[in-house]
């Protein structure tokens, strides 16, 4: 009794889940068809479960007894699961059947197949041969997916950003749980061989349904596993349209005080030259992108612009919001999100992004771009 109203409330649960993945299905990141196909399939196998034990056996007979092989369908589906996870996409491929087209020929197998062909133990020895090999192949195959895009050390570095942190977390903790109930369910097939007692797979289906609670409140207490991306999207939409533009930097009224003579006489030569030297200066980190030599300093700055190196000085002490350092950095990240949105990353690694704009190694540049753009330098990518 106890264990049937597990199966219910775990059937009930999963609903619930689905409905919230269905209501935000586009802004949900975390979610495509093939999760959906599985939280449906189980959360319908668990309801009807425990209907059956607590009365409802004619009506629910012929499920009962003869939805245990379509399961095999749902083992692909873990996998595309994680593939389409990866890859960012929601829609389905028609190339994405050529993975069902085993089950499907077995599932027809074992409807058409004559009954003295096989005696029933042999028979159910051959399936779960079968479905043991069938179902090791695809998580085998989502492991070395996952390990090689999600939980390679490269991945999984302490630069971690919050969002890959949860993709990591999320991935590790289904491909476990999906791991034990596979495990529980192939030994309960085995048991039902050796006492000849044909329960569908159903034995100890309690286990199962744990494993699956966890999951299902893990989604609930956790909201953002599903919808965690829109407040991130929300950002980096703004964030994308940063520039270093020039009221951003510059101001033509003076910040501080005149604190020498050489600064006030080049002060009427700033201001008669204003109009000039700030459009040099913006169209040189733009357009030549000086910054890109790791060494290139503000005497280097001076001779490329042909302004006097005084003058400089004076601009950036005077009449910037930032430092030249400041200014240095911020062109450089700016460099690189534009070379990111022209697909410099399609043929590169982000370590040669950061060299290529001018930063010494990655760190450097991973901690100014969270800096600037209050984001992963990964988390901008997956946005363009």
């Amino acid at each position: 009794m106890i264990a049937d109203l597990l199966y219910i409330f775990t059937g009930l649960i999963g609903f619930f889940v689905l409905l919230l993945i269905v209501f935000r299905y586009q802004s949900n990141r975390i979610v495509n068809l093939f999760l959906v196909v599985i939280f449906f399939t189980i959360s319908v196998r668990f309801l009807m479960h425990g209907l059956y034990n607590l009365g409802f056996h004619d009506k629910l007979n012929l499920f009962y007894f003869n939805n245990r092989n379509a399961l095999q369908l749902l083992i692909p589906c873990f996998y595309l699961y994680f593939r389409n996870l990866i890859a960012n996409r929601k829609k389905f491929r028609s190339c994405d059947l050529t993975h069902f087209i085993l089950p499907l020929f077995v599932l027809v197998f074992i409807n058409f197949i004559p009954p003295y062909l096989f005696p029933q133990t042999n028979f159910d020895l051959y399936l779960l041969i079968y479905f043991s090999c069938f179902s090791c192949y695809y998580y085998y195959r989502s492991y070395l997916l996952l390990n090689k895009e999600v939980w390679s050390s490269k991945k999984g570095a302490r630069n971690q950003s919050k969002q890959e942190l949860l993709l990591y977390k999320w991935t590790r903790l289904l491909s476990y749980l999906f791991l034990l109930i596979l495990i529980r369910l192939l030994a309960s097939l085995f048991i039902e061989i050796k006492t000849d007692s044909y329960s569908s797979g159903y034995s100890y289906q309690w286990i199962s349904a744990i494993f699956w609670l966890v999951i299902y409140f893990r989604i609930l207490i956790a909201p953002e596993i599903l919808h965690g991306y829109d407040f991130l999207q929300e950002k980096v939409n703004i964030l994308t349209t940063v520039e270093i533009r020039t009221e951003l930097v510059w101001n033509k009224v003076l910040k501080n005080d005149l604190i020498s003579n050489l600064d006030l006489k080049l002060k009427d030569k700033i201001e008669e030259n204003w109009e000039l030297y700030i459009p040099k200066i913006e169209e040189s980190c733009q357009i030549i992108h000086p910054f890109r030599d790791k060494e290139f300093s503000i005497s280097d700055f001076s001779r490329l612009l042909n302004i006097p190196k005084s003058h400089l000085v004076y601009l950036f002490k005077y009449h910037s919001n930032i430092s030249f350092l400041e200014y240095k950095k911020r062109c450089r990240i700016q460099d690189a999100c534009e070379l990111m949105k022209k697909g410099y990353l399609n043929k590169h690694k982000f370590n040669s992004l950061a060299t290529k704009v001018g930063f010494a190694t990655y760190n450097p540049f991973y901690s100014s771009f969270k800096e600037l753009m209050q984001i992963a330098p990964q988390d901008y990518l997956n946005t363009l």
